[in-house]
């Protein structure tokens, strides 16, 4: 039941924060609408942060087993473009949940919201990048010194401060995704 409840809560925040925007809920409308109690919806998240980085945590478990099916079916490929497609994926996902991200930095505090990084999902993106990386330097794509700092850098999106001010700017999504997949790629494959 326990995780159940959890499910419920993330599915009806998702669906309030689709319709009316993350800011726009408060979490006693989550808990309102999940038809649960306030204290049963802080026990499971402290805030909205929280709230969001479970949301976006699925995103990113979602898209991992996506993107080891396509590596598999274009390992023939270039490194360098099966590394763009994995970075693409990874800021999209940010991207377009920007809102999300921002709940993050409004609510949460750094300590909180780097934990991301140790998350399994955010270990599997690392380890995905990594062989990668180690690929491109075997066949003699790349030449890295220092394969995970590179990793390290590589599986970190812009930030979303940037990625917003760009937006606002005029450009999309999409865009700002691949431009930045680009710029990251330049660095280890001259």
């Amino acid at each position: 039941m326990g995780n159940d409840i959890g499910k419920e809560i993330e599915e009806v925040a998702f669906s309030l924060f689709q319709e009316h925007g993350v800011e726009n809920v408060s979490m006693h409308k989550i808990a309102k609408t999940a038809g649960i109690g306030q204290g049963t919806l802080y026990r499971r998240y402290a805030n909205k942060s929280e709230l969001c980085l479970s949301l976006l945590g699925e995103k990113f478990e979602r898209l991992i087993p996506a993107l080891h099916m396509y590596l598999s079916r274009i390992s023939d490929q270039p490194v360098r473009d099966r590394l763009r497609y994995v970075l693409e994926e990874m800021h999209l996902i940010v991207g377009h949940h920007l809102d999300w991200i921002r709940m993050l930095t409004i609510s949460g505090n750094l300590e909180q919201t780097s934990k991301v990084y140790d998350s399994d999902y955010s270990q599997s993106l690392r380890q995905m990048i990594r062989s990668l990386l180690i690929e491109a330097n075997e066949k003699g794509e790349a030449k890295i010194q220092d394969i995970e700092l590179t990793t390290l850098f590589m599986s970190s999106p812009i930030t979303p401060e940037l990625m917003f001010y760009i937006y606002e700017s005029g450009y999309s999504i999409e865009e700002i995704a691949h431009f930045a997949s680009e710029r990251q790629l330049i660095s280890v494959f001259r």
